[in-house]
């Protein structure tokens, strides 16, 4: 908040954690213990306590679809608590002059507009997740028209759509390079240079969208790119920054720092900290398997060892989910 904000961001923030706190808490006071209206406050405040406590450590304020559902228990929470303590309340009435049926539609055109948004962004992760699906199945039509659906379903608001559409254009130019002409690897790159902006849009926190820009390079002709785009390192390497867990990037950087002829105690000093973190994807097979064979090369055989037994554990693991799962 205080990156992204100034100071005045979590100030603001927790004042507002703290009003209403002290809210709840002069409510309840005034309230029976038997009341349903009790249950109601300490619902919502527990609620409302729990998605607060859960952005200090990932970034809830970025999803919209948990900004409306916050939006809507605050209101109820607000109207609540307000009843309990008797708060002086001020009618606004529509104009006289205007036909009721309009007044009432006024009155109901921001929560169908609420609604309609909520409904859109829900539709679209579900579509997501049924593109994913696909995908994992390789079912290349089903995921064709789930991805699509996804980006009309949510008018563009969910970055994942646009994470898992950016596969076509990378597929094709990774199984076609050699028959595509230069404009058509072009209009290609254009395309997934226009999906990675969006997602960056729309998430500032994603990693991912530099490692295909980064990826791609390898993928046409240099003539395509454009003269101001990063180098693929620079881009691996900011796509860490966002996230030290993505393996992809690591291991496109650890390649590239062999190929500089990088010695093993300094492709040992830039892989040793990825090892500290668990796993869940089968890339950290790979990672294990360069590390250890680094440690050994070094001499260090009681490293290759411990790396090993992680790559080992890691694959009983992989295996029994497997079976879990089939």
């Amino acid at each position: 908040f205080w990156a992204e904000l100034g100071i005045a961001g979590p100030l603001l923030f927790y004042a507002f954690v703290f009003a209403g706190a002290w809210r709840t808490f002069r409510a309840l006071k005034q309230m029976p213990k038997d009341s349903s209206e009790r249950v109601l406050i300490v619902s919502i405040f527990a609620a409302l306590i729990a998605m607060v406590t859960q952005a200090h450590v990932s970034f809830n304020h970025y999803n919209l679809s948990i900004m409306l559902l916050a939006g809507l228990l605050l209101s109820v929470w607000f109207r609540a608590t307000g009843r309990v303590l008797a708060e002086q309340t001020r009618l606004i009435a529509m104009p006289d002059n205007m036909p009721a049926g309009l007044n009432k539609a006024l009155l109901v055109l921001p929560f169908i507009m609420m609604g309609w948004l909520f409904c859109s962004i829900i539709g679209g992760e579900h579509m997501v997740n049924k593109a994913r699906d696909a995908m994992f199945v390789q079912d290349m039509d089903k995921f064709m028209h789930s991805i699509n659906a996804a980006g009309k379903i949510s008018m563009g608001l969910n970055f994942r759509s646009y994470l898992f559409a950016v596969n076509v254009p990378m597929v094709i130019l990774e199984d076609r390079k050699s028959s595509l002409n230069k404009e058509q690897q072009r209009k290609l790159f254009d395309q997934i240079a226009d999906y990675m902006d969006n997602v960056i849009a729309l998430n500032p926190r994603a990693s991912t969208p530099y490692y295909y820009m980064a990826k791609v390079q390898s993928m046409v002709d240099p003539s395509v790119l454009p003269e101001d785009l990063a180098p693929p390192e620079d881009l691996y390497k900011e796509a860490l920054r966002l996230d030290p867990l993505h393996l992809g990037a690591r291991m496109e950087l650890f390649k590239i720092y062999q190929e500089q002829g990088k010695t093993n105690e300094e492709l040992i000093a830039f892989m040793e900290p990825a090892a500290n973190f668990t796993y869940v994807s089968t890339q950290v097979l790979d990672y294990y398997g360069a590390l250890g064979k680094l440690y050994l090369e070094t001499g260090n055989y009681g490293k290759t060892r411990e790396t090993m037994g992680r790559a080992a554990e890691f694959q009983r693991r992989s295996q029994y989910s497997l079976q879990r799962q089939n």
